[in-house]
């Protein structure tokens, strides 16, 4: 485990003797040979890639392509959800410093929340958890959701039409009307007759898995009897950025197939499940879900695949730069690799960031969460002379402890970076040692829903470059002075917010004192130009929810002068859940290249409120002018086939036509960045 550690870069350099020594300037735009934000959209009818299913957004705009009234743009999403998610113990991340993820099974605290990351990595979890994720896919069609306490289960209620409308896509169920029109918790529990005589195309109560339909329907009969049966909103959220930036050097592989390391015992995945996650009962890959009577197409298997990093940055040359997160102002690149290029000690932070969560290979093929595991980072290299090494999952706010290498080296570091979607790397060179050569392997986890896959008889596939890049900002704020020299903006915070530190027992970082309206602002850096803004925060609020109770997300960018609306959450009075995400995104109209500032405001209605958690993530601008070849690898019959195709430098759209025959299955996609 990493310790958390309050020094900056020049403190370590200093305890090593080096100096204090400067940053290096934004990298020059002839250096760079990057590509920004690549996506691949293929002509599959369910599963088109990320080009299609890059935000909710996008995502309910695929699903709704038919138009039609409002239950049935509904209905239409319901389905959309069923084919990309399903059943099965939700993921767990490090959501609170000092906590391991999977050391308690059924820790509601470490589960995950986020859509985003929820759509990109994993597609399954326990019905809490799909149902926060869902709310996001209904807000993005315009409607209210909540969840609902349910003996055993937590459902889902759109207001459709001015009604809630119950649609369970954990249990494949919602139940119709004599007239047609879905019914809710209301009109369910006044007939039950509703749960078994309903008839549609659409699965449905009493549906094809006989005894999860009996728990279910002994659960209604309970539900009807009386009880409080808790109304909770804003449980999830959508903030990661679904975008891949890849370097010069870098080749980013998409397996389809968990087995493609060696077989069963070589998996890599982020699961407490022998074997990785997998389910038997879904409507995966099994076109449009129908529900007919007893019949239904909801056996299919499914159960993960892997996204791949392969980066090999050509020290020789300025471009090894684009990898980089920071450097020291004395560090060269030469044709013998990089060194300082005076009598002091050099440094360089390499990184990277994805919106898939970093895996690996559990020693006891069963549990990578609380037991070690291989293969989800591995660091190869060659030094001439001694160099340092340290590694962090957390953008640098703590660090590994610091290792000496010379020669070839190669390093696993996956048990210090699973379950986080980036890492820094942090080489220290001494005056006169040499990094000659420096490759890193990334392993990550992948929803096979989001896979760009292949159809019969040719696919047309999409390429898209929008030259973006994420810049993370996810403070862990255990530590007030840590907190203000990094992220926090601490003039700007009102005089009555008061710190608090997150901790294995704390689940406050900030409190409002007294019944009046508290911020706190943080810090979002221009690397590069800023072109967009992504957050959410976490609050917490009484339950019942006082009148009048807000929580908001606000963006400056002239330094606090003048602030834009971001996000917006408002619990009703009937809210039982005692905490929520409010979150957003902003697009700029033009570039912004000094730092933006986002403002956290908080309003319990008078009653006690706080900020448990926040993540934010600027939109940073990023060239595309590296070649890049795309290649398909599919098998037909016993035969593995092979297509490529070649973007040239610049290259922002085109498209291209994928030989496939009568027979397809998806093996892997290869994007290669010159």
């Amino acid at each position: 485990m990493l310790s958390v550690s309050r020094n900056s870069v020049a403190t370590i350099m200093r305890s090593l003797g080096f100096g204090i020594l400067l940053l290096l300037p934004l990298v020059p735009p002839a250096a760079r040979g990057e590509i920004g934000d690549a996506t691949l959209t293929t002509t599959h009818p369910h599963y088109p890639g990320e080009g299609a299913f890059q935000t909710p957004e996008q995502c309910v705009q695929w699903a709704t392509a038919a138009g039609g009234n409002s239950r049935e743009r509904a209905l239409a999403v319901y389905n959309w959800l069923l084919t990309h998610q399903w059943h099965l113990h939700s993921p767990q991340e490090w959501n609170i410093p000092g906590r391991i993820p999977g050391a308690q099974p059924e820790d509601s605290e470490m589960m995950v929340s986020d859509a985003n990351r929820g759509r990109f990595s994993y597609g399954y979890g326990l019905c809490g958890t799909v149902h926060a994720w869902n709310e996001a896919y209904w807000r993005a069609l315009g409607l209210e959701a909540r969840r609902r306490a349910f003996p055993g289960h937590t459902n889902s209620e759109v207001l459709i039409d001015g009604r809630w409308r119950m649609l369970d896509t954990d249990m494949a169920g919602v139940v119709f009307q004599p007239d047609g029109s879905l019914a809710g918790y209301d009109e369910i529990v006044r007939d039950l007759s509703l749960l078994t005589r309903s008839q549609s195309p659409w699965p449905r109560y009493p549906f094809a898995w006989p005894s999860d339909f009996r728990t279910m329907q002994r659960g209604w009969e309970e539900v009807a009897r009386g009880g409080n049966w808790y109304k909770l909103y804003h449980g999830g959220y959508a903030a990661h950025p679904g975008i891949v930036h890849l370097r010069s050097g870098e080749t980013f592989t998409r397996y389809y197939d968990p087995d493609v390391f060696g077989g069963p015992s070589r998996r890599r995945f982020w699961h407490r499940q022998p074997g990785g996650p997998a389910r038997d009962w879904t409507f995966f890959d099994q076109g449009t879900p129908f529900h007919d009577g007893a019949t239904s197409n909801c056996r299919s298997h499914v159960s993960f695949g892997n996204a791949l990093f392969d980066y090999h940055p050509d020290l020789t040359s300025d471009r090894f730069r684009e990898g980089v997160a920071a450097a020291s102002l004395n560090l060269s690149s030469t044709a013998r690799g990089l060194q300082s290029r005076d009598a002091q000690p050099a440094w360089v932070v390499f990184e990277h960031f994805s919106p898939y969560v970093i895996c690996g290979d559990p020693i006891d093929d069963e549990n990578p969460l609380t037991h070690p595991a291989t293969e989800g980072l591995v660091v190869r290299g060659e030094a001439a002379g001694p160099i340092h090494l340290q590694v962090s999952p957390d953008q640098g706010q703590t660090w590994s402890p610091l290792q000496e290498l010379s020669g070839e080296f190669q390093l696993d570091l996956t048990e210090a970076v699973k379950g986080r979607y980036g890492w820094q790397l942090k080489l220290l060179l001494p005056a006169g040692s040499h990094l000659t050569a420096l490759q890193t392997t990334t392993t990550c986890q992948l929803n096979p829903a989001m896979y760009p896959r292949l159809t019969a008889h040719g696919t047309t596939v999409t390429w898209r470059a929008a030259g973006r890049a994420v810049e993370p900002v996810l403070p862990l704020l255990v530590d007030e002075q840590a907190t203000i020299e990094r992220f926090e903006r601490r003039d700007l915070r009102s005089e009555n917010m008061e710190f608090v530190g997150r901790g294995p027992q704390q689940r406050l970082a900030y409190r409002v004192l007294g019944p009046r309206r508290g911020w706190v602002v943080f810090r979002v850096p221009a690397r590069t130009p800023l072109v967009g803004v992504a957050g959410a925060a976490r609050f917490a609020v009484r339950s019942p929810t006082p009148e009048g109770a807000e929580f908001a997300l606000t963006y400056s960018l002239d330094g606090g002068v003048n602030w834009s609306p971001l996000g917006r959450a408002a619990p009703p009075t009937d809210n039982e859940f005692s905490s929520g995400w409010v979150f957003g995104t902003a697009q700029f109209d033009n570039a912004i290249e000094q730092e933006v500032l986002v403002r956290v405001d908080l309003f319990g209605g008078g009653a006690a409120t706080g900020l448990l958690a926040v993540e934010l993530y600027g939109l940073r601008q990023t060239q595309c002018d590296s070649p890049a070849t795309v290649t398909y690898e599919w098998r037909e019959g016993d035969q593995l086939r092979r297509h490529a195709f070649t973007l040239p430098a610049g290259m922002t759209e085109a498209t291209a036509e994928i030989p496939t025959g009568a027979e397809v299955r998806d093996h892997a996609v290869h994007i290669a960045v010159e």
